[in-house]
């Protein structure tokens, strides 16, 4: 405005941008490779967003793009300085490259290359130093993208089971690979005595990763307790090794714990349900990885006498018909079977907010807890009391205690006509 507070408006005219509603794979390809012989990771991670915007004409064509895309990701980590903004936007750019790439059709291959950006995101980020929390959210969302990509369609997993299937479980366990390598260049950043979390969540649906660096000493001594989560020390005086006790106090990298929570995102939940306990286990099931390492060294429990303890978050349990009653189970995946076990876990109380307390033996790894629908039965006990010394008494009474007996398959249960 002037003086007298008049105000005047200007238009400058420019050409018109159409946004184009496709491509063919040659141009798609050709701006990407333009851009790759800059040598500019900025420029390249431009050109591969521009090219997730438009649409492709098929199938083949979208897979060549896509192979293209991801080459020039590679190239991108290779000569880019990670720091945070060039990670998160990193980050972001091959979010999109998958879910174009699930949008057209193109299944878990380019999942599977994908992962292979991101380990080298992850290494290259621990090479330097590790990963803050907001690049390391940016990119535990990306792993996000890459689970629910895993899931498939119903009718995939029918009609070609068991190829899909394992296509399935080779790519979860590139995923948990991709997890642990995470969480090793968060971990960098964390020193001993300290913590960070990384979250990736939206609408209650996502992941988080809790993480822990403790002085080894000390983590041998008193354990380790946590928000939901109990490690006796004897466990971690014992260590991967025989030899961990004796190397932890000249242990730089301390004793780490990494808990990832797969919150209402089972990244399992393509496993056959004819096996184990799967059919319990619902794809909006909550599912708890723990992983713990001392001196660099993976920790794992066989049989442990001391077990862990840990809460997970329980599913709603619905109708309870006549003489069945619900009771909590925790179950641990077993990576040999593909298969939910619940062999060397139990099950303690059900806090306020529909939490279970697991009890493991075994692990670590995945763990999840459900709901198991169990016939009640009649039961008669006999109780001897001595009333004197010369005197014995005998009652007999008969109850109906709410015990489990042997699980019930919910889906034999729907078709016996229950609910």
């Amino acid at each position: 405005r002037d003086p007298l507070l008049a105000a005047a408006g200007a238009t400058s005219l420019g050409p018109l941008v159409h946004l184009p509603t496709s491509v063919s794979a040659a141009d798609a390809a050709w701006a990407i490779e333009d851009t790759m012989d800059s040598n500019n990771a900025n420029d390249i991670l431009n050109a591969v967003s521009a090219v997730n915007s438009v649409t492709l004409v098929n199938t083949s064509e979208a897979q060549q793009v896509a192979n293209t895309q991801l080459d020039a990701l590679s190239r991108a980590v290779d000569i880019a300085e990670p720091t945070s903004e060039t990670l998160s936007k990193m980050s972001t750019v091959l979010t999109g490259v998958m879910t174009s790439g699930s949008d057209s059709g193109l299944g878990r291959d380019v999942l599977a290359q994908a992962g292979d950006v991101l380990g080298s995101v992850f290494d290259s980020a621990t090479a330097a130093g590790g990963l803050d929390a907001q690049s390391g959210s940016a990119l535990l969302g990306s792993l996000n993208t890459m689970s629910n990509g895993n899931k498939g369609s119903q009718t995939d997993l029918n009609t070609s089971a068991a190829e899909s299937r394992q296509e399935a479980a080779a790519l979860a366990a590139q995923l948990s690979q991709l997890v642990n390598q995470l969480g090793d260049a968060a971990l960098a950043q964390v020193p001993i005595g300290g913590a960070q979390q990384l979250s990736s969540m939206q609408d209650g649906v996502g992941s988080t990763i809790d993480l822990a660096k403790m002085d080894p000493d000390v983590a041998a001594t008193t354990g380790v307790a946590t928000a939901g989560l109990v490690v006796p020390a004897s466990i971690l005086a014992e260590g991967p090794d025989s030899s961990s006790r004796r190397l932890a106090s000249s242990c730089s990298s301390g004793m780490s714990l990494q808990q990832t929570n797969w919150v209402a995102s089972n990244p399992y939940s393509w496993a056959d349900p004819d096996l184990g306990f799967n059919s319990h286990v619902a794809v909006d099931a909550d599912i708890v990885v723990i992983q713990m390492k001392m001196c660099g060294s993976e920790i794992t429990l066989s049989n442990a006498d001391a077990p862990i303890e840990f809460s997970v978050s329980l599913p709603a349990n619905g109708t309870t018909p006549d003489g069945y009653g619900w009771v909590p189970a925790c179950a641990f995946w077993d990576n040999s079977t593909n298969s939910w076990t619940t062999s060397g876990l139990s099950a303690g109380p059900v806090d306020t907010l529909n939490q279970a307390v697991c009890s493991a033996s075994v692990g670590g790894g995945a763990y999840t807890a459900f709901w198991n629908l169990v016939p009640l039965h009649t039961a008669t006990a006999t109780m001897t009391m001595t009333l004197t010394s010369t005197t014995t008494a005998t009652a007999t009474a008969t109850s109906t205690p709410a015990t489990p007996t042997q699980p019930l398959n919910p889906l034999w249960l729907a078709l016996a006509g229950g609910s």
